[in-house]
């Protein structure tokens, strides 16, 4: 037992050194290095977010539409290179990605104290919006969500389909971001093993870090349709309907306002759009 216990503590002993030996020179103070923004047109269309999901970057008119709700409401808070995650998407703020984005690299949540986090992670103010936009695209694909093509739920998803006017509006929504300079600070001054690495990675590999994110805390739309609907989804949108949106926390829910009018709502919150950084040599 103690042979075996020596074994093991000289290994442990090999893995630190060998971890501060190979992080070594990126934590030296001399390497002067910045965190600067990425354009989001060098990200490479085979990302892949958490659980394996996709990341869809294709700009069709569900980005578009998307991108106009938020310029109007975020205007100069928006960012200038926003990469569309789509909503079926779970991406955290400070998650790392290798740099072509197809590999979570480092999860940001498990490599730093949440004493750490708080030092780093800024949740900016819930912010109110009015404007308001004509749905000209899919809602059900708008939205990520899937509504049954039979039975009540499938009568509301025909409704839905042959829709007179569709208006949708952010009600509420905020930034979140990393501060660069706290995130600077704490990469040069720590002597976790783990850290050192992630450094040396980010500088080394040229991988990719979540900077910001433009969550949406509420959303709404009101969905008019051509002709009354039946008793039967009156019925049912009197009591709600609920479904989930894409693969996120997030619920949307279908009410009933009028006999030719459908409430929407969302509960949660949602990412649609993000930011991202990267650790740049100075003079690279």
């Amino acid at each position: 037992m103690k042979k075996t216990n020596l074994i093991t503590a000289i290994l442990g002993i090999g893995l630190i050194t060998y971890y501060l030996t190979s992080c070594n020179s990126c934590n030296r103070r001399d390497i002067a290095y910045e965190l600067v923004e990425v354009d989001s047109t060098g990200i490479d269309a085979s990302f892949r977010a958490r659980d394996n999901q996709p990341l869809v970057l294709a700009k069709g008119p569900v980005w578009e539409t998307w991108k106009k709700l938020h310029k109007a409401c975020m205007e100069n808070a928006f960012f200038r290179n926003p990469t569309y995650l789509g909503l079926s998407n779970t991406v955290d703020l400070g998650s790392v990605y290798s740099k072509s984005g197809d590999v979570l690299e480092w999860d940001f949540n498990k490599l730093f104290s949440d004493q750490d986090r708080k030092k780093v992670i800024n949740f900016g103010q819930p912010q109110p919006c009015t404007y308001t936009e004509q749905l000209k695209v899919d809602f059900q694909s708008f939205l990520a969500t899937e509504l049954p093509s039979t039975g009540v739920e499938g009568e509301l998803s025909a409704a839905i389909r042959n829709n007179k006017d569709i208006s949708v509006k952010i009600d509420n929504w905020q930034i979140d971001n990393l501060v660069k300079r706290e995130l600077k600070m704490l990469l040069d001054s720590s002597t976790n093993p783990r850290v050192m690495q992630f450094k040396k990675d980010l500088l080394e590999k040229k991988m990719i870090m979540v900077s910001q994110a433009a969550r949406i805390n509420g959303f709404s739309s009101i969905i008019k349709l051509e002709t009354d609907m039946s008793a039967s989804l009156e019925a049912k949108l009197k009591e709600g309907i609920v479904k989930n949106i894409g693969n996120t926390q997030a619920k949307i829910k279908f009410e009933y306002s009028t006999s030719k009018e459908i409430k929407v709502t969302t509960q949660g919150s949602f990412v649609v759009f993000v930011d991202f950084i990267r650790a740049k040599r100075v003079n690279d």
